[in-house]
């Protein structure tokens, strides 16, 4: 009983992993080919020491803007400003935008770098430190150049 209860519970983890990674269309109208659109996303938390979470939450161009809650969205061409919230380990919040003009076809990553704080006139409290947010950066992951970074 309790070997099905966990097979149970791992196939739910995995399917909802699988479920999340899909991108959000960040346009209106029909779906349009890889070639004519780009594709965004965040760096997975898992991959980003001290990120509890990371998120997209608005799409801004200069058609009107799309609230979204996605980790990947497509893009079409053009200068395009992305809304971005973080949370650390300590539970710390940031947001930030991070302008660029999309190209088609290209793909990009939203990177985020911590900073950890140090609090040494509280030695005795379980943590004396704070990890806050340092940076949001957006890379191209065709060329590996950060195309624009930002310190919210």
């Amino acid at each position: 009983m309790r070997l099905a209860s966990l097979l149970a519970t791992s196939a739910c983890i995995l399917c909802l992993m699988g479920c999340s990674s899909s991108a959000v269309q960040g346009y209106d109208g029909p779906a349009l080919s890889r070639d004519e659109t780009a594709l965004i996303r965040m760096r997975r938390p898992n991959r980003m020491r001290r990120v509890r979470s990371a998120e997209i939450v608005a799409i801004d161009t200069p058609v009107g803007a799309i609230s979204v809650d996605t980790q990947a969205a497509t893009l079409l061409p053009g200068e395009t400003c992305i809304a971005v919230e973080a949370r650390t380990i300590s539970l710390h919040s940031a947001s930030g935008y991070l302008c660029f003009d999309v190209r088609a076809g290209s793909s990009y990553e939203i990177q985020i770098l911590t900073v950890v704080n140090e609090f040494p006139a509280f030695p005795d409290l379980y943590s004396n430190e704070e990890i806050g947010v340092a940076e949001f950066s957006l890379i191209d992951t065709t060329t590996g150049d950060t195309v624009v970074a930002v310190t919210p």
